[in-house]
């Protein structure tokens, strides 16, 4: 049975490998094509921009190193999350310009897909919420979640919802690009659509799987069961700010006339 540092490194290495292979053009049999005919391009306008090379090689070293922090550098693991948090707030902002945009600079479905499974990258690999995917978890159990839970948790729930409630857009209608919905198709440099022969798109899910077949209903289903549950933790845990809020003030009214009363910061109420 696989220890639970095995089971993080190999969900890791399982999340490199499935983006790595996450989007595939099916080349279209032609008895026309022949060894002199140009390559096919099935490239985006953007995709430089939004995944080139630079940019995941980023991602993929900040998957590497906050594994390596979660698993065994404890003093790490917030350096970790925070570096995490920048840049799914970076992949985050990357989608929702692209997607509000119209024209030309709208983001293409198959960016958008990309985009979205690197974000599922985050969500099912390195961003830990509570910590349950680190070491101090494993070593404290349950009480490791007091090292958690405050406002970089506050932040990294936020951005969890918006990717997920995103995803049922984008699962729902933005990748139906046959259909006349969503996000646009794949265009060159100059605006003009790509070759049929780039559809269609294929992800890699144990198998290679239309994205427009079963896999998008799972797809349905995955970010529907993730948005409820971000949403409702991101509720419970503005309620308890609020909670704590409202006690802090009661405390505040009750020392009215003493100066005795010390803040979270160590201040006084005069101070």
């Amino acid at each position: 049975m696989a220890t639970p540092k095995q089971s993080r490194l190999l969900l890791l290495l399982f999340t490199l490998f499935s983006v790595l292979t996450l989007a595939s053009p099916t080349l279209a049999e032609s008895s026309t094509s022949s060894a002199t005919a140009d390559p096919l391009d099935c490239s985006s306008k953007f995709s430089g921009d939004y995944y080139g090379l630079g940019v995941r090689l980023g991602i993929y070293f900040t998957w590497l190193t906050s594994w390596v922090a979660n698993t065994f550098l404890e003093e790490e693991i917030s350096g970790a999350l925070d570096a995490n948090s920048i840049f799914l707030f970076a992949l985050l902002i990357s989608i929702f310009q692209g997607s509000n945009a119209s024209g030309p600079t709208q983001l293409a479905y198959i960016d958008g897909l990309v985009l979205m499974e690197l974000c599922c990258g985050y969500l099912f690999g390195t961003l830990s919420m509570w910590g349950y995917r680190t070491a101090r978890y494993q070593r404290e159990g349950p009480r490791a979640v007091r090292h958690f839970g405050k406002v970089g948790t506050h932040c990294r729930l936020l951005l969890a919802a918006a990717i997920s409630i995103y995803g049922i857009w984008f699962w729902t209608y933005g990748i139906r690009y046959d259909r006349g919905h969503g996000l646009q198709l794949v265009t060159d440099e100059n605006g003009k659509p790509r070759s049929p022969k780039c559809y269609p798109v294929y992800v890699f899910f144990f198998a290679k799987l239309n994205v427009l077949h079963g896999i998008r209903i799972l797809y349905v289903i995955m970010t529907t069961c993730t948005s409820v549950y971000y949403v409702t933790m991101l509720l419970a845990a503005v309620a308890e700010r609020i909670r704590h809020l409202t006690e802090v003030i009661r405390q505040e009214r009750g020392h009215d006339r003493r100066e005795t009363f010390k803040y979270e910061t160590g201040l006084t109420k005069k101070e």
